[in-house]
């Protein structure tokens, strides 16, 4: 709780400031503090528990002469940080990791420093037994590093203030506000405004009744020479930027128990009073889906109590969403902060953590004094990536889905990725190598998907195996979504060229291969598999399919095939010739296992075990994608597939790999036909793709977004032909569609295609970055392509 009345134009331009003080200041990190222990400590409250729920302040005052030109400081915290300096936030973090690399910030405080006393404070705090699956923790504490000794008055130690605060309680969500879905991603918050100690981080504030801080130990660097064994946190820098904060304001009030209120006043920041002794109700909606930090600024009010709910959706006396625009009849269900007010002038409320909602409802009950809103809006935060891709066409609902699918993939896009960011927050395998896909072609920006191609490395287990969403603080293993950590390492090497980064992930992704292969039995398919061996929502057990549990499943040894095509394709070219040969060698031979005991000559499709009793789309798709089928017979089995009902059909998530089945059996114009369940989605009212067809969990799920890498990939027909895009192809698929416009970033510029129907002509121009070459094909036609603009023109 921050006194933003006072300085909310500052918070806003300091967080825009953050990530290029973060930059700048990360490039003149002192390489000494990763030589040995660092003299700071970790900082603790003496009183406070180690593990359990608590919010704490720590404060340092001091004084300079002369502001410095730099002021280079490393802060970290177990399990969250929000740093100030002179009461403006700075800062926040640890970026999630876990504790063998666990996360700091390097920030430069000069730019917030003054002559004469100064103020560095950070608010701390642990959920405790509460806390969100995507967190570990060792214990509560602070750490705060000078970069070098001329300011290291200022390390964490004994000298630094620190104040227990008792206006938080945690506000756990029960299973009926969950929807009795599973929820993971920690409580709400009570706060009471009369414990809460007002202007703590400001220079003027005393802090004479505060304790002395607890020295735990010395910060140890994970690269350091000297080994802690009980080092519980072993420190590496934080790779990537801070997270956007931008003001964003609620669209309306749609509902309001109180008819006399003008209640859409304070979104515009203009006060609206509610008067003493009464229960009002506002429902607001925000227009979209967003994560933001929503921030209450009320006078007054002492005595009342504002529950504040937080919906992706509203819901029916059945619980069912149906229309996302449609209020009527509909009430709100979601987890919820509360929010008790001292009296005071302009008092702040936000939550700790940022929330997820299009609905929010305030339930305002007064008592003796009225209570007076005087603003109510959300600071939107989402890892910092831009929209640097266009495509344009004939057709405007498609730009109605790449603007959905956008704000999808931005919405799980955060310090990791996250399946959904209202449910869950947690970073899992076969979610993030679509949406690491997405966002890498649609921002150039694959620092995101490095981190977690890293995180994912950092999860492995003793026998090999990475596990299926990291980090957590609980371990979960789908062993098949390991084949899409392989499928994403080759997806970043393809998008970057990064040789020196993928040859690192050779060893382990051959600690997966094996382990799958220990797993092949007799009949030469993959056998019993132990944990959640999940597909797609499409299969009623779970997302399991048949043999799934017991082994023989044609889908799991086929994605085994995928995993194992994609290693040998990347071990080839970086030099690991007969490992390469190994991975091919042992894909043919499961390949044909499946062929063997799966392929039904009556029906001409591949079964999902060799019982023949259950068939799906993945099992086809797959096949194509493996290359069990080639030229006519596949594109055959690719009509086949998407034309049979009867068929287990590909749900949202797998329906990415259906996709690159079109690719791969020359179908590319019927996608457009696939994107029907998009178009459904949009006609619900939706502003951001769910997890899975109605009744759906989620109504924002990241792997949901892949028709944006569809339009750049097979429609624009835009792919790298080489690794880092040092050539490039371009094959064009518009179907039905006479003109589109495409760009898109590559790490060696931007690329872009204009390709418009002109009679029995098609006429465009292809720009390429000054050193990419590469071809240009059309219906059996090929152009080459040299850096620069070039005019394109070819007969129908």
């Amino acid at each position: 709780m921050s006194r933003f009345y006072k300085q909310g134009s500052c918070i806003i331009l300091g967080l825009l400031l953050v990530s290029v003080i973060n930059s700048n200041a990360q490039s003149k990190i002192n390489p000494e503090l990763f030589k040995q222990n660092w003299p700071a400590w970790w900082i603790a409250a003496p009183n406070g528990s180690p593990d359990g729920f608590g919010v704490y302040h720590f404060r340092r005052d001091f004084n300079i002469s002369k502001v410095p030109l730099s002021f280079i400081v490393h802060i970290s915290a177990d399990n969250r940080y929000k740093l100030y300096v002179n009461g403006k936030f700075i800062s926040d973090g640890p970026a999630k990791g876990d504790l063998p690399h666990w996360r700091f910030e390097t920030i430069d405080l000069a730019p917030y420093l003054k002559t004469g006393h100064n103020v560095v404070a950070a608010v701390v705090w642990n959920e405790g037994k509460y806390r969100a699956a995507a967190l570990q923790s060792y214990r509560t504490a602070f750490i705060l590093q000078s970069n070098d000794s001329t300011t290291s008055f200022i390390d964490t130690n004994n000298k630094w203030k620190v104040l227990s605060d008792k206006a938080y309680q945690p506000a756990p969500i029960s299973r009926k506000e969950a929807g009795n879905y599973y929820f993971a991603i920690g409580p709400g918050l009570k706060i009471n405004g009369a414990d809460y100690p007002w202007h703590w981080n400001e220079p003027g504030y005393s802090d004479s009744g505060w304790t002395n801080a607890k020295q735990i130990r010395h910060g140890v660097p994970r690269a350091g020479n000297t080994y802690d064994i009980y080092a519980g946190w072993q420190l590496v820098p934080r790779a990537i930027p801070s997270m956007v904060h931008r003001k964003e304001k609620f669209k309306k009030v749609v509902r309001s128990s109180n008819n006399s209120l003008d209640a859409n006043r304070f979104i515009d920041g203009k006060e609206i009073t509610i008067p003493a002794g009464s229960h009002v109700k506002l429902l607001l909606d925000q227009g979209y889906e967003t994560t933001a930090f929503p921030v209450l600024d009320i006078s007054e009010g002492k005595g009342s109590r504002i529950k504040v709910v937080y919906a992706e959706a509203l819901v029916d006396s059945a619980g069912k969403k149906g229309n996302r625009n449609v209020i009527r009849g509909k009430h709100i269900r979601g987890y919820h902060d509360l929010f008790m007010p001292s009296g005071g002038s302009h008092e702040t409320y936000e939550s700790l953590w940022w929330r997820t909602y299009r609905y929010v409802q305030l339930d305002i009950t007064t008592a003796s004094q009225p209570l007076v809103i005087n603003n109510y809006y959300g600071l939107f935060t989402a890892y910092p990536f831009k929209e640097n891709a266009s495509f344009a066409s004939n057709n405007q609902s498609l730009k109605n889905i790449w603007t959905t699918g956008w704000r999808t993939v931005r919405l799980c896009s955060h310090e990791t990725y996250m399946d959904c960011p209202y449910y869950e927050q947690m970073q899992y395998d076969g979610d993030t190598r679509i949406e690491g896909l997405v966002t890498s072609y649609v921002s150039g920006d694959p620092g995101l998907l490095r981190k977690a191609i890293t995180l994912f490395n950092d999860s492995r287990l003793a026998d090999g195996l990475v596990q299926s969403r990291y980090p957590a603080h609980d371990e979960q293993i789908i062993p098949p979504f390991a084949f899409f950590w392989v499928a994403m390492v080759h997806d970043y090497w393809m998008y970057t060229g990064d040789s020196t980064f993928v040859r690192q992930k050779l060893t382990p992704i051959r600690g997966v291969l094996e382990w799958f292969e220990r797993h092949i039995d007799k009949e030469g398919l993959l056998g019993y598999m132990p944990r959640w061996n999940f597909v797609d929502w499409s299969f009623k057990n779970g997302g399991v399919p048949a043999g799934g549990r017991q082994g023989n499943s044609s889908i799991l040894t086929l994605q085994y095939v995928y995993a194992l095509q994609l290693a040998a394709d990347m071990n080839d070219q970086l030099g690991r010739h007969e490992t390469a040969i190994f991975y091919r060698n042992l894909a043919e031979k499961l390949g044909k296992a499946v062929e063997k005991l799966c392929w039904d000559p009556d029906r001409k499709l591949f079964a999902d075990t060799p019982k023949m009793n259950e068939f799906s789309q993945h099992a086809n798709v797959m096949a194509i994608l493996d290359g069990l089928v080639t030229g006519k017979k596949a594109r055959d089995l690719m009509e086949r597939t998407m034309n049979d009902t009867s068929l287990i059909q590909t749900t949202y998530y797998y329906r990415f790999y259906l996709f690159q089945a079109l690719k791969k059996t020359g179908l590319e114009d019927a996608f457009f036909k696939e994107l029907k369940p998009w178009y459904h989605m949009l006609d619900l009212g939706l502003t951001t793709f769910a997890e899975q067809p109605e009744p759906t969990r989620s109504d924002c799920h990241g792997w949901s977004s892949s028709p944006l890498y569809e339009y750049l990939t097979m429609v624009a027909g835009i792919n790298p032909a080489e690794p880092g895009f040092n050539r490039v192809n371009i094959a064009p698929h518009p179907g039905m569609l006479t003109d589109i416009e495409a760009s898109m970033p590559s790490p060696k510029g931007k690329i872009e295609l204009t390709w418009k129907k002109s009679g029995n002509r098609w006429i465009g121009q292809a720009t390429l970055p000054s050193n990419v070459s590469g071809i240009f094909a059309w219906h059996g036609k090929t152009i080459e392509l040299h850096p620069g603009s070039q005019r394109l023109e070819i007969s129908d």
